[in-house]
């Protein structure tokens, strides 16, 4: 099935941004493997640009943006196509994942100083 992604973003809701369909974690995308995985570069677009990339190519189960400097010539984005299973701490660095049942059920979640973010609140201790 075929599916534009501009009816998706236009459906009349104030709050829907290119951004709905991907659950946001800090610091940079990583794979099972402790790399970075397989992923295309693309230089000079926006997140929301690049959102909508990534919504758009099925091989993409997430994507990381960076804003190196300012300037968007200097805003990196790296559309995934292997799973991602937890981010690592890099500034001015999100990860995006897919909003899916299995790029979430992947994901495990953050490591190194971005882990506290994420994690859940212990339970109450019983008395």
């Amino acid at each position: 099935a075929h599916y534009v992604v501009s009816q998706r973003m236009n459906v009349g809701h104030a709050n829907r941004t290119p951004l709905t369909p991907f659950m946001e974690v800090p610091g940079t995308c990583a794979t099972a493997g402790g790399g970075q995985g397989s992923y295309e570069e693309v230089w000079g677009i926006t997140k929301e640009e690049c959102a909508l990339d990534c919504y758009g190519w099925v091989e993409c189960v997430g994507f990381e943006f960076s804003a190196l400097k300012s300037s968007q010539l200097y805003y990196k984005c790296e559309k995934h196509k292997e799973l991602i299973t937890h981010s690592l701490p890099v500034k001015s660095t999100e990860c995006y994942i897919r909003d899916e049942p299995a790029m979430l059920a992947a994901f495990k979640g953050a490591r190194g100083k971005f882990a506290s973010r994420l994690d859940p609140p212990p339970s109450p201790l019983s008395p």
